[in-house]
């Protein structure tokens, strides 16, 4: 069964439940890791999308001394939640149009072989072991939240929904617009409400490549989850 979207344009913010996103409804709300079109493969092959300290990607797109920082950076959550750092999580953004896609457009990577996997956060429990980031999980300014009840007021959600993020007045903005979902250790396949592209080819290429693990998976093209081409001469 289709499941419609109610998204916010400006930042790609976007929820299941009408009429999009807001801080009451968290449950519903889409988060998203996107990838290389050339990693589909082997996450299909494995039925799950896997952390960093597992396993390293076919074709990496990331910044390594980002990654690299990420293994060291601890997760500060009491137990139960497992002693970790962030690079032992699956991360999604909460706002697609995030900072890291823009610097990877503006590094004139080729946008269009990125594919999106999306997740409802209420899908997430109890399956799988999960906090909240209420900025780029990375800096150490950054706190974490596993309480599914507590995030809608936790993250900044006036932040997440502007189409840009940087402000003189505010330096911090940019490092909450960059709010994650962590997703420890590995996420199934299984757990993916949406696959998005930019360009119908990527699509059908992603299509075939998951279709040996079923699902439910509903496969979307929508550019808008993008940013624009940025041009030669800027």
């Amino acid at each position: 069964m289709l499941v419609v979207m109610y998204r916010i344009w400006e930042s790609g913010f976007a929820a299941v439940s009408p009429p999009g996103p807001s801080e009451l409804n968290p449950a519903d709300w889409i988060a998203w890791h996107f990838t290389h079109l050339g990693n589909v493969s082997s996450i299909a092959g494995r039925a799950a999308l896997v952390c960093h300290s597992m396993g390293f990607p076919h074709v990496d797109i990331a910044d390594h001394g980002i990654k690299n920082d990420r293994l060291s950076r601890r997760i500060d959550l009491p137990h139960p939640y497992p002693e970790s750092v962030v690079g032992d999580h699956v991360p999604f953004y909460l706002a697609p149009r995030s900072p890291m896609l823009y610097r990877i457009a503006n590094e004139r990577h080729d946008q269009k072989s990125l594919v999106y996997f999306g997740v409802r956060l209420g899908d997430l429990i109890p399956e799988v072991t999960w906090c909240v980031s209420d900025g780029n999980a990375r800096s150490e300014f950054t706190e974490f939240c596993a309480s599914l009840d507590r995030v809608g007021s936790f993250v900044d959600f006036s932040t997440l929904k502007l189409k840009y993020w940087k402000s003189a007045e505010d330096s911090d903005r940019t490092r909450r617009r960059q709010a994650e979902l962590l997703v420890h250790g590995r996420l199934p396949v299984s757990l993916v409400r949406y696959v998005v592209c930019k360009a119908d080819e990527t699509l059908a290429a992603a299509r075939q490549a998951l279709g040996v693990v079923g699902g439910m998976m509903q496969y979307q093209v929508e550019p808008r989850n993008y940013f624009m081409e940025i041009p030669d001469d800027r």
